[in-house]
């Protein structure tokens, strides 16, 4: 018996359509740090990794921005503003990232490409 280091044989993943953010990595990377959603990596990776329950958090911030102190409104608009798109689109398209995901993970990855 051990405990020696292993490498995955396969790993498969299926990406859905595009989803939206065109050319907003770092503008993306932003929205997730204001709306409190930790990722691994730095803010200009194309690839991020995000807790789901962090990601469904942060998506009900966004929802309920109107009952957030000015503090977090503040941030948040800045974030927004960043990305050029209609909230309610930006909230669209968080949620099909949700729905679309692997619901099997705990985590999501989410890639520009």
């Amino acid at each position: 018996m051990g405990h020696r280091l292993h490498v995955v044989k396969k790993y498969e993943i299926e990406y859905s359509s595009s989803l939206g953010f065109n050319y907003k990595v770092v503008e993306f990377h932003n929205l997730l740090t204001s709306l409190g959603i930790s990722y691994a990596g730095e803010s200009w990776d194309d690839d991020v990794e995000v807790y789901r329950d962090d990601f469904k958090l942060g998506l009900e911030k966004l929802k309920s921005y109107d009952k957030l102190d000015a503090g977090e409104r503040k941030e948040i608009k800045e974030a927004l503003d960043g990305l050029d798109e209609p909230v309610e689109e930006i909230i669209s398209t968080m949620e099909r990232l949700l729905t679309e995901s692997d619901h099997k993970n705990e985590y999501m990855l989410l890639s520009f490409f």
